[in-house]
């Protein structure tokens, strides 16, 4: 039997709220920034998550990468997940997944997670 991982009790609206502060924007600049009413944003430090579209503007917004806030403090270095069937392995790190699969040839497909500029 596999043993799943738990899911870190992350709370992102105070991971945003503590960078905006950190960074001097206040609730009303972050709403002009994102492009929605600043009721929102004392709505949005109170949520446990948020879409993915919404942290990526947040993100820009801010200059602040919170996806690897979230994604680089709580994953370990590497996590290997093997499907049921044995020809599928997925290998998640901090710099890439790899994805492996084996029906006869290799194939292999790596995405890289932090882009080289």
């Amino acid at each position: 039997m596999k043993k799943e991982k738990a899911i870190p009790d992350i709370h992102i609206g105070s991971i945003i709220k503590a960078k905006a502060a950190e960074r001097g924007v206040t609730e009303v600049q972050l709403a002009k920034m994102i492009h929605c009413h600043f009721s929102n944003i004392h709505y949005l430090y109170k949520k446990k998550s948020v879409n993915t579209e919404q942290l990526w503007n947040i993100s820009i917004a801010l200059k602040y990468d919170f996806f690897t806030e979230i994604y680089g403090k709580n994953l370990p270095d590497e996590v290997v997940n093997r499907q049921d069937s044995g020809t599928t392995t997925i290998v998640i790190s901090k710099d890439k997944i790899s994805i492996e699969q084996n029906n006869g040839i290799v194939k292999t497909t790596e995405y890289n997670l932090h882009s080289e500029n």
